[in-house]
């Protein structure tokens, strides 16, 4: 079963993610903590990482280049268009 890490700080978008997913089967981990990437991505060796680039705790060229060699599957995200279009239809 393929594993896919999923970091993001946005808890609604986390829990969308990680539904779609689990739906077409696939193992998700997921962690709002940016500083616990590396970790995970060592420990669960993940196929796929999506991870939001915008994190407060974490920068991408300081947090993700200790592993971004061993595995080539990383997929930033950056959810500016999803908070602009959600305040369009909330008012």
């Amino acid at each position: 079963m393929r594993k896919i890490l999923i970091v993001d700080d946005d808890i609604e978008i986390l829990q969308l993610i990680s539904d779609l997913l689990t739906e077409r089967k696939l193992k998700v981990i997921t962690t709002t903590k940016g500083l616990e990437v590396e970790e995970l991505a060592i420990k669960k060796e993940p196929d796929l990482i999506i991870l939001d680039i915008n994190l407060p705790d974490i920068r991408r060229h300081r947090g993700v280049k200790k592993f971004e060699e061993a595995t080539h599957n990383i997929f930033y995200s950056c959810n500016y268009a999803y908070r602009e279009n959600l305040s369009r239809f909330s008012g």
